[in-house]
Order: C-alpha cells, then structure tokens, then sequence
C-alpha cells in the first residue's frame, strides 16, 4: 500500500500538504508526492492522470488537493481510499468521477477559489462524507492537516486490522469478533 499525493495547480512536491504527509507517514510507509503540470490544458491534465493512474495500485491511498483533487476524482483505479482537499473537479470539467461512500472531500466554506457548494454536490452525487475544514482555499492550517493525517492513519488501520465473525450473535444480540492479526476477541454491539 501506497499514500500518493497529487498537489494542486500552484502547489509542489514541496509544499506544506505535501511535506506534512511525508513527514507523518515515511517512515513506516511508502509516500509518493508526484510532480504533475501547473496548467490548466486539458491535454495536460489527461497526462497528468495517465501519470498518476501508472503509479497507483487497488488498496491505496490517494490525497488529491484542488487541482490534484480533481485528478484524485477522476482516477478510475478500484479499491482505491481518496481523500479530496478542496477539488476543483468543476474548474477542471472533469466529466467521469470516480468516487465511493467511503471516500472524503474535505473543504472550507471560506474557500474563494473553488465554491464549497461545488463539493457539496459532488459529494451528495457520490454518497460520500463532506468534511468542512480549513480557513481558505489552501487547506494547509494546523486543523486541517492534523484531519488529513488522521484519515489517513484510520485508513491504514482498518486495512491493517482483519477481523473474522467467529460467531454470528449470541442471545443477547452480541457479535463476538476475533482480530486476525492479534487474536483479541472483542464485542461490538
């Protein structure tokens, strides 16, 4: 598994998102911070995608910011978690997106550069979570990267964490689980 971020058009590979995500996460996991094109061609941004489909994998983690986000929102790839910051999927007139109800569009209502309302649609569209977030257009406050890298790591730990129904529910209506990869019975109910 994989954590892929896909910087926006006046980002890099070098700026804040991009560097805290690194910083949170390379140690224990491999982190690429591609660098796409910072136009607004759609030639460019279909080669943009083509890169960024060759390196993802099903199971990974894509975070996408603005116009990275619409790129994340595009990428066809299966099974992949997605977390879009601010995506300008609109800006971009992505016409096929690719989103699940597992996925998160975080956006600030603030955000002068890609309307909120944009992602409130998108997300109403796709049956996925809209977090509101941040203080502007740039997403890189302390709040906010804080909740990126906690998706993220609750990501990793529900594809670490395997649990199999040992029994489907006593009389009490108690499902007793048992985490494969620790051998811990616990009790959801």
């Amino acid at each position: 598994m994989k954590i892929v971020f896909c910087h926006g058009l006046e980002g890099s590979p070098n700026g804040t998102k991009a560097k805290f995500i690194l910083d949170s996460f390379k140690e224990n996991h491999r982190v690429l911070v591609p660098k796409f094109t910072k136009s607004l061609e759609f030639s460019d941004f279909s080669c943009d995608l083509d890169e960024l489909e060759a390196i993802v994998d099903p199971g990974d983690i894509v975070i996408g910011s603005s116009r990275g986000g619409a790129l994340v929102a595009a990428l066809p790839t299966p099974n992949v978690h997605k977390i879009l910051i601010a995506p300008a999927v609109k800006k971009f007139n992505v016409e096929h997106v690719f989103l699940h109800p597992a996925d998160v569009i975080l956006h600030s209502k603030r955000d002068d550069t890609v309307d909120f309302r944009d992602s409130a649609e998108l997300s109403l569209q796709n049956k996925c979570v809209i977090i509101e977030s941040g203080i502007n257009h740039r997403m890189s406050d302390m709040q906010t990267l804080s909740l990126v890298k906690n998706l993220i790591a609750q990501i990793i730990l529900q594809k670490s964490t395997k649990f199999v129904c040992i029994e489907e529910q006593n009389t009490l209506g108690i499902c007793y689980i048992t985490n494969v990869n620790k051998t811990k019975t616990l009790s959801l109910l």
